[in-house]
């Protein structure tokens, strides 16, 4: 049985399902997948969301954090040294990645590379660009997160048919069945737990850290609590940044949930008019789509790739990135400017059978 590793930062209980489809699917085709992954390093641990499987093999992550970079000094490489098969992320300050590009091994050992691609999250950085260029140019196969990732790397030069695009998705079936099994006296009770009022209620659904601009959020519920105090919000999610909405709970605009289930997200989607995202949109675009609730957000330019699964002006809705105009945006669709949208109607969106799927189909190509 061949065997190949895939190398993550760290293992997010979202990403469980996949990785136990994954290996379930592989297995059929006779290859043993190990993950290995480090713990969440301090700025991610709040998120309250690393998981645990027998499949993990635990490994350490050395860093160097300076000037908002971090170089990855490595850590991983004893983890796959006699593997078949590596997949590494493709970042430029990832040690590792040219470890294993570089090493000795590197003929009898076939090396994919998992990432955006593009610069999506910061802004493009031409040594970073150059770097990851470089790294692509010698991996057998390149793992893109969506479609616009895969055309970045074909524009730089990558033949296709060394690039699979992954369709980053989450497992949404529990989430589907939440949403089915909704009763007038889930909602009743669920409304009377939280004082949640009839209308105008918003939720927010993801981790509260600096991607998510929780800050800038906060800044928008100050001038809705002057313009209009009816809005209530729903949170979903933890972070280093909860705090911050302390002001708003105490006045009892904000609703603070802590990391829901998806009973809890599937009530949250029924009692709001949409999903507010100010900062970074990543797979709550696919959670989104299930619910048949709009995303509201701003054109502040770095949202993850998953961000292209919505459609301006159906299951996104943009405003100027000031707080002013979006908080406009999110008056005018409590007000019934934005509609949700019928479930069964819905764009379609990637589904984590797609997902393993597609990522099985590259590894194939990767190992052959």
């Amino acid at each position: 049985m061949r065997n190949i590793v895939i190398v993550q930062q760290y293992v997010p209980s979202y990403r469980i399902p996949f990785f136990e489809a994954l290996s379930a699917t592989l297995e059929m085709q006779e290859i043993e997948l190990t993950v290995a992954a480090s713990t969440p390093p301090r700025s991610l641990s709040k998120r309250s969301d690393s998981a645990d499987a027998k499949w993990i093999t635990r490994v350490p992550e050395y860093r160097i954090d300076a000037v908002g970079k971090s170089l990855i000094l490595g850590g991983s490489h004893k983890s796959w040294k006699k593997s078949d098969g590596v997949i590494l992320p493709l970042q430029g300050t990832c040690i590792d990645s040219y470890r294993a590009l570089m090493g000795a091994n590197r003929h009898s050992r076939r090396v994919g590379l998992w990432g955006h691609v593009k610069s999506y999250v910061n802004a493009p950085n031409r040594i970073d660009i150059a770097a990851e260029r470089w790294l692509m140019e010698r991996a057998d196969q390149i793992f893109a997160y969506t479609p616009g990732g895969a055309r970045f790397a074909v524009a730089s030069g990558i033949k296709s048919n060394k690039i699979t695009t992954v369709m980053n998705s989450v497992n949404t079936d529990s989430l589907e069945i939440a949403r089915k099994s909704l009763t007038d006296s889930k909602v009743k009770d669920f409304r009377g737990k939280y004082d949640i009022p009839n209308e105008h209620n918003i939720s927010y659904i993801g981790a509260l850290d600096e991607s998510k601009r929780i800050k800038f959020l906060c800044n928008v519920l100050d001038k809705l609590w002057i313009e209009d105090p009816s809005i209530t919000l729903l949170v979903g999610g933890r972070g280093d940044q909860e705090h911050l909405l302390n002001d708003a709970v105490k006045r009892g605009q904000c609703k603070m949930l802590g990391y829901v289930d998806d009973e809890a997200k599937a009530l949250m989607g029924h009692v709001s008019a949409a999903i507010v995202i100010p900062g970074r949109i990543g797979l709550v675009a696919v959670e989104s789509l299930l619910l048949g609730l709009p995303i509201l957000s701003t054109n502040w330019p770095y949202h993850a790739p998953e961000s292209e699964y919505l459609t301006e002006g159906s299951t996104l809705y943009t405003s100027e990135n000031t707080i002013p105009a979006y908080a406009h945006l999110i008056m005018k669709s409590v007000n019934g400017g934005t509609k949700k949208f019928p479930n069964e109607g819905c764009p379609i969106y990637p589904t984590l059978a797609n997902m393993v799927q597609n990522f099985t189909t590259g590894i194939s190509k990767m190992l052959s």
